[in-house]
């Protein structure tokens, strides 16, 4: 097992994810809450740090692309548990243990849609938007989008995809794994937009919108209400 290549690939995600925290960022800008810029910019720069820290020893190129099977398996199983721990962070700040922070994060990330929030009036609403966010992606596969955007995991991509898949397959979806990534990720943010488009048609704000969109098309059901959509009053929606 060569750590290091798991290492490097793991670094250049956690790059990456710390990127991704501008979305949550831009949104509390919008929402003019401030207060709540400040977690999710340490957050960032925490990845964005850690992502440095994993890449100091170089690994060339074509070690990279002669990724063995087993490396591809491990290294699928810490970016789930990297991307996790990254999302805990902002949790932290609101008041939650460690704990309770990291469940909330890994039903997030995993789309399984349990919460330990009680009370929702004492969260701003960013908070509640990052957290169907990381439905949104855990929805779809944080690796495949990375094997998306990344050029310097193309070759890599195809064994970590397969590694990630769902059930065994030896049948390739398209001749190039990246091509597979993009196309897939594009339908689901089509399917994303399609539903938020649907949901302002009926009546929703933008941001009830892009919350119930982003987290039922991930199948994970996050919602920023205690009571769900039922709390729309909205039999149209419901």
């Amino acid at each position: 097992m060569r750590y290091n290549i798991i290492f490097s690939i793991l670094g250049l995600m956690s790059k990456y994810i710390g990127i991704l925290f501008i979305i949550p960022i831009v949104c509390a800008v919008l929402l003019k809450e401030n207060s709540a810029i400040i977690p999710f910019l340490t957050t960032g720069i925490v990845a964005i740090a850690l992502g440095f820290l994993l890449t100091i020893k170089k690994v060339e190129q074509k070690e990279i692309d002669n990724i063995k099977k087993s490396e591809s398996l491990t290294t699928v199983f810490f970016a789930w548990i990297l991307f996790a721990i990254i999302c805990t962070i902002p949790y932290l700040f609101y008041g939650m243990d460690f704990t309770n922070a990291s469940f909330e994060a890994m039903s997030g990330v995993t789309t399984t849609g349990a919460s330990i929030m009680d009370d929702y009036s004492i969260y701003p609403k960013t908070l509640f938007f990052f957290r169907s966010l990381t439905q949104w992606f855990g929805g779809m596969g944080i690796v495949v989008l990375f094997i998306a955007v990344l050029p310097g995991i193309s070759v890599a991509g195809r064994q970590m995809f397969y590694a990630e898949a769902p059930a065994p397959t030896e049948d390739k979806p398209t001749p190039r794994i990246r091509y597979t990534a993009s196309w897939l990720w594009g339908i689901y943010l089509a399917l994303t937009l399609f539903e938020l488009v649907i949901l302002k048609y009926l009546g929703l704000d933008l941001y009830d919108a892009t919350i119930t969109s982003i987290s039922t098309i991930a199948t994970g059901g996050f919602s920023h209400l205690p009571n769900s959509i039922y709390d729309f009053h909205n039999p149209s929606i419901s």
